[in-house]
């Protein structure tokens, strides 16, 4: 499988770019100025776990539906936007025979065999840990970046 030099833009680096109160919300803008002309992507699932957490009753400061729609239209606009392909499902069996993912940590696997299939390898997160039991995956770590 060819890959691509693509990094996907994990969901907690979306959160926290929106979040203007969030302690990591200023790390997370500057690396996406970093990546400005750069390829980048998220995955369907990416906008709607971050639509879930920006209007959810206990976010800190919950955005209304438009509000976070209107938010996210900047990852539409300035992201791919992969979706599951027909190797998504091949691609899932390799992941979750190849780590030790049961109960929750489904949609983190589902994630990475979609952007497998979408052939990036390549994942800017601040939440390192939910990523480490993928194999063939480069993790960029925020929380250790300057």
């Amino acid at each position: 499988m060819l890959t691509t030099s693509e990094i996907l833009i994990d969901t907690s680096i979306i959160v926290h770019s929106l979040n203007k109160d969030s302690f990591r919300h200023s790390k997370a803008v500057t690396y996406l100025s970093r990546l400005a002309g750069q390829p980048k992507a998220v995955t369907h699932q990416n906008i709607m776990e971050a639509y879930r957490v920006l209007t959810h009753p206990k976010h800190p400061n919950p955005m209304t539906k438009q509000q976070a729609l209107d938010a996210l239209k900047y990852y539409v606009d300035n992201c791919r936007v992969i979706s599951p392909t027909e190797d998504t499902f091949k691609s899932l069996n390799t992941v979750m025979a190849s780590s030790s993912v049961v109960g929750n940590k489904i949609m983190n696997a589902y994630l990475v065999a979609t952007i497998k299939a979408n052939s990036i390898t390549k994942i800017a997160t601040f939440n390192k840990r939910d990523w480490e039991d993928f194999v063939g995956i480069e993790i960029i770590d925020l929380e250790t970046q300057a």
